[in-house]
């Protein structure tokens, strides 16, 4: 969804010049828009840093039309099985100037632009693609894919997934899409509707990041969710520290009186992988089990192995 910016300049009475003025205003307008504000009034001590933030956003539009962007693919296993069911597609950037750039740093610049529609557009075809080439090979297994609050405001949502669907062949029950808890919780209009839409195609819903936002029970039993994933910060320390164990133990157990699948991230050794194990944690994520890694490296690892 795309929103109607202004940006705003004073003239200060000592210089009339109405080029520098139009400019400053304008400065304020692509300001607007790296914070993500309706109207910003033009202030010359934050331009630097907008600048930065503008040249980010510019070099982020060339990396998504020329390629420069790749997804890893992190595995994800069934404590009973202990095999491989799906991957979580987490993507890179790595600017051919500023060196690798944080997911979190680059989807915050796209949040709130068209850059944003093109970028989660990018990641759902290459992610189904991929998902098409590394199931073609023999590794039965489907693909997580990250989207945005934003995500859910665009109207076209459903049928770009579905046109991404019949052209990769992904079976939809193995598709996974991921939300972060503040996302799903933010409940702007038209988001439910669209998590109802995407599950109509047969898509799963996870929300990710489970316990660092402010769920509540009574929202959750609204939400056509699947799975739940317990973020790292409480994994990470659960063996260490009671509280974050008595935690963990009881999103587990929320997760499941719902009926819904529950996820560990972070998991980094035995000792918390058999943990988990013990307390009816159904599939386990993190360097323990599978660093993410590119697609022709995870190929070569669980399939050609």
């Amino acid at each position: 969804m795309l929103f109607t910016r202004i940006g705003i300049a004073f003239n200060d009475l000592c210089n009339n010049e109405l080029n520098l003025l139009l400019g400053n205003a304008g400065s304020a307008l692509q300001q607007a828009k790296f914070e993500h504000n309706l109207i910003k009034v033009y202030e010359k001590e934050e331009e630097d840093t907008i600048l930065l933030g503008i040249d980010l956003w510019s070099d982020l539009g060339h990396a998504i039309e020329e390629g420069e962007l790749i997804l890893y693919y992190q595995p994800q296993i069934d404590v009973v099985t202990e095999k491989i069911i799906s991957t979580e597609a987490l993507i890179r950037w790595n600017h051919p100037q500023r060196g690798l750039i944080q997911p979190d740093q680059f989807i915050k610049l796209a949040e709130g632009t068209e850059l944003m529609g093109k970028l989660t557009l990018w990641v759902l075809n290459t992610a189904l693609r991929h998902c098409a080439s590394y199931r073609n090979a023999g590794l039965d297994a489907g693909v997580s894919i990250n989207f945005s609050a934003d995500n859910l405001l665009d109207p076209e949502l459903p049928d770009l997934v579905m046109q991404g669907i019949e052209i990769w062949k992904v079976p939809p029950d193995k598709i996974m899409i991921e939300l972060t808890e503040s996302a799903i919780m933010e409940d702007k209009p038209g988001s439910l509707e669209s998590l109802h839409e995407l599950k109509a195609l047969g898509l799963k819903l996870a929300m990710d990041d489970f316990g660092t936002g402010f769920s509540s029970t009574a929202r959750l039993l609204n939400l056509p969710l699947d799975e739940i994933k317990i973020d790292m910060m409480f994994v990470k320390d659960m063996l260490t520290s009671p509280t974050h164990e008595r935690i963990v133990d009881s999103m587990i157990s929320l997760g499941h009186q719902l009926n819904l699948i529950v996820v560990a991230e972070g998991v980094e050794d035995d000792q918390t992988y058999e943990r988990l194990k013990q307390l009816g944690c159904d599939v386990i994520q993190g360097y323990f089990v599978g660093r993410p890694v590119p697609l022709t490296e995870l190929i070569q690892r669980v399939v050609l192995k």
